[in-house]
This record gives C-alpha cells, sequence and structure tokens, in this order.
C-alpha cells in the first residue's frame, strides 16, 4: 500500500529488496547463473521485482505522492 500512494516509499522499497535478496539466497542460490528450459535466466520472476524495487529506492515517490520526498 506504502508504493501505491507514495507514502515511506523508500522505505518500503527497502523491504521489498530484503525480501527479493533473502528469497534469492534460498529458493535460487544452485541456480543463479542458469537458463530455464525457455531460454530465460532463472532467477528473472525475482529479479525483476528487485530491480523494480532498486530503481524505486534511487528515484523515490515520484512528483504526484501523498508525501513527496525532498
Amino acid at each position: 500500500m506504502f508504493f501505491i500512494f507514495g507514502i515511506y516509499t523508500r522505505l518500503a522499497s527497502t523491504f521489498v529488496i530484503g525480501t527479493c535478496l533473502f528469497v534469492i539466497g534460498l529458493m535460487h542460490m544452485g541456480d543463479f547463473f542458469t537458463v530455464d528450459r525457455n531460454g530465460a535466466w532463472a532467477v528473472e520472476s525475482v529479479a525483476t521485482y528487485l530491480f523494480a524495487a532498486l530503481s524505486i529506492l534511487f528515484l523515490g515517490s515520484g512528483k504526484y505522492a501523498l508525501r513527496p520526498n525532498p
């Protein structure tokens, strides 16, 4: 919910980043540098959320947030 309304966006993104790193560490450590049967990176689904959360962490909440970053 914090992401949607733009409240404490950078703090919320750090929780998402931590969760993604935890999932990669638990589930995908053995197949980190492999591809699946379709030819995609095996960690691609989690990495999508990880890179999106990293971009929100660096860019902030945006112009139309309820609580914009300074």
